[in-house]
C-alpha cells in the first residue's frame, strides 16, 4: 500500500512540474510578444512593373498592418 501512495505522490509532483513548465513558457511567450509589439518596422520596396502606365510612375503605395492600440502602447494625454 505504501508503494501506491508513493506512486500517487510522484504523479502529483510530475503534474505540478508540468504545470510550472507550462506557466513559465506562457510567461516567456507573453514577454516576447510585448517586446515585439513595441518594435516598428518600415520596409521600402521598389517594385518594377512591366506595362505600367506613365501616369503611375513614381507613385507610392502605403500598406499598414497589425495595429493594436492598447493601454500598453497608446499615447498618454
Amino acid at each position: 500500500m505504501a508503494s501506491g501512495k508513493k506512486a500517487k505522490k510522484k504523479e502529483k509532483r510530475f503534474h505540478w512540474l508540468i504545470l510550472k513548465a507550462v506557466l513559465c513558457l506562457a510567461a516567456i511567450l507573453l514577454a516576447v510578444m510585448l517586446a515585439q509589439g513595441a518594435i516598428v518596422r518600415v520596409i521600402s520596396v521598389d517594385l518594377p512593373l512591366r506595362d505600367l502606365p506613365p501616369a503611375f510612375d513614381g507613385v507610392k503605395i502605403v500598406y499598414v498592418s497589425d495595429i493594436h492600440l492598447t493601454a500598453l502602447n497608446s499615447q498618454g494625454k
